[in-house]
């Protein structure tokens, strides 16, 4: 599989407080109404959203209803044409923590993993290093499809 060779603009929101450093490339920051991450010139079609892991079950737990409101952040991703969140942990990472903080049950935490499924794409990454790798590929495969290359 060929590797990308073209330095990419990505643009990462100000509010981002640790934004992923993509080596190769070239990360600007700015606000974004949706999303993380997304690339120059394609802000209107492509974001990424990333979600700490502590942040991820607040947002499925406590926060679900917030999360999942009209006008809220799922239904902005949704109306992208290109969105993936991706988190920075794993379901058997979150059946290893403590549910009460988050008010989470295992079932719970399934259930609500895959109805956010059918409004956004959602990848749960081991590590912060895979969740920037499968950010990257995103940004540069929806950008490969979008052009036609």
């Amino acid at each position: 599989m060929p590797r990308w060779k073209k330095r990419l603009i990505i643009l990462a929101d100000t509010r981002e407080r640790l934004p992923f450093v993509f080596p190769g490339h070239t990360v600007r920051r700015t606000k974004l109404d949706t999303g993380d991450y997304t690339l120059h010139g394609y802000k209107k079609f492509i974001t990424v959203e990333r979600k700490g892991f502590g942040d991820f079950l607040g947002c499925i737990g406590t926060g679900w209803e917030k999360f999942m409101s009209s006008g809220g952040q799922v239904e902005r991703l949704a109306h992208m044409d290109f969105s993936l969140l991706v988190v920075e942990g794993t379901i058997r990472r979150a059946q290893a923590t403590c549910y009460q903080q988050h008010m989470l049950n295992q079932d719970t935490l399934i259930k609500r993993v895959a109805e956010l499924s059918i409004w956004v794409p959602v990848l749960l990454c081991d590590t912060r290093v895979m969740a920037r790798g499968a950010a990257l590929q995103f940004l540069i495969k929806t950008k490969e499809m979008i052009d036609g290359s």
